[in-house]
């Protein structure tokens, strides 16, 4: 295994490939956000993203390459997997790649381990249908999968993904307490509820620090009630 040596460290290396990345809003954004900037506190991380109006200000302040690719839906697809497949096969230190949608490592030719993430919805086609069949191509050619839910790693297998592939991370549910300045993390884990979304906020708990989370918020009165998804620690551990 190739590595790199910081400050007598050694430090291995991943490229995440993403539809889906800020400063874009959305929760696999977010996700992906989290996910990133929690791994590049011990690897090294490249991103490889869609380009969005304002990316160049939110990459200057990242600790990490962001490579944007701009263009038109279907160009910008095969342009991102042609600069991918170049990056690997100049840099051998590549260790891991990991992706945010099947689609996202459809076009990416190597041996490099890929993890690719699933939600349900975006794997849900007919058994045998021509999507169906290039999701599998995909996901059962990759070295693992990580399924959001219990009920999406199910959903995959009936539709013929390789168990043996799948491990699941549920995205974690706290209770919060919300001021005016801070979120307290209860650790109260509560049902996965989806309510409206009121706005991204900023946390910090003993084991993790300033990740993005979208929080929907409850009115009981006198205290000012949200339910969170924290995200981005679990594939770091």
């Amino acid at each position: 295994m190739l590595v790199v040596v910081l400050s007598g460290k050694i430090k291995l290396m991943h490229l995440v490939v993403t539809r889906s990345y800020p400063p874009e809003i959305g929760g696999m954004q977010n996700l992906m956000w989290g996910l990133t900037k929690t791994l590049s506190k011990h690897d090294l991380i490249k991103v490889f993203a869609d380009d969005h109006e304002n990316a160049k200000q939110f990459d200057e302040k990242v600790s990490f390459t962001i490579e944007r690719i701009g263009g038109p839906k279907i160009i910008k697809k095969y342009r991102k997997s042609f600069l991918v497949n170049n990056y690997l096969e100049s840099n051998n230190k590549v260790k891991t790649i990991i992706a945010d949608h099947w689609k996202s490592l459809e076009q990416i030719k190597t041996n490099v381990k890929k993890i690719c993430l699933i939600h349900s919805k975006e794997i849900n086609h007919t058994k045998g249908s021509f999507l169906n069949r290039r999701v599998l191509k995909v996901l059962n050619n990759v070295n693992q999968i990580v399924a959001n839910s219990n009920f999406t790693k199910e959903l995959a297998i009936s539709l013929g993904v390789s168990p043996d592939k799948i491990i699941v991370i549920s995205l974690t549910i706290f209770h919060l307490e919300i001021s005016t300045k801070t979120a307290i993390v209860k650790a109260v884990k509560m049902k996965n509820e989806v309510l409206s979304p009121l706005r991204n906020i900023t946390i910090s708990d003993a084991k993790s620090t300033n990740i993005i989370i979208p929080i929907w918020r409850f009115d009981l009165g006198k205290k000012n009630i949200a339910i969170a998804r924290r995200i981005g620690t679990s594939l770091a551990k």
